[in-house]
């Protein structure tokens, strides 16, 4: 009953209602700065799966210290991703803190690299704007620079 229920809940509804399982979850912030690279990989997550999927990752870079190859990135700054170049557009776009919500790891990478193939990853660019408005001062903390 309560899945006929939902579905007629979201017929009913003009907006689009976006309904997700719930699964462990955790925010990262890569707090950028002139001399830090994200170093960050990702590629189109498989089946329709939710996200994007971290495929690689530069040794000595923000992402590397918090993300983990396989870790599923399910939205930046607040915004749900699930095209990998969408999910760089916005990391590059963002000068300062950006926030992902990270869910769970991709457990099997195969399926996610042999689509790589076909298709193709986005690696995250390291450019950062000269004179940025963030700079980190702990980690996971950033403040205006003026």
């Amino acid at each position: 009953a309560q899945h006929n229920e939902a579905i007629e809940l979201v017929d009913s509804q003009e907006v689009i209602v976006a309904m997700v399982i719930a699964a462990d979850t955790r925010e990262v912030v890569l707090s950028k700065t002139v001399d830090a690279k994200v170093g960050l990989t990702v590629a189109n997550n498989v089946s329709g799966a939710s996200g994007v999927v971290v495929i690689s990752l530069e040794a000595g870079s923000l992402a590397v210290t918090q993300l983990q190859v396989g870790d599923t990135i399910l939205s930046v700054d607040g915004q749900l991703v699930d095209d990998h170049a969408a999910t760089v557009a916005s990391i590059d776009g963002n000068p300062g803190a950006v926030r992902l919500v990270v869910g769970p790891r991709v457990r099997d990478l195969s399926a996610v690299l042999s689509n790589v193939k076909s298709s193709k990853s986005s690696r995250v660019q390291d450019s950062v704007p000269k004179s940025p408005r963030f700079m980190v001062h702990q980690p996971l903390m950033v403040a205006n620079r003026q």
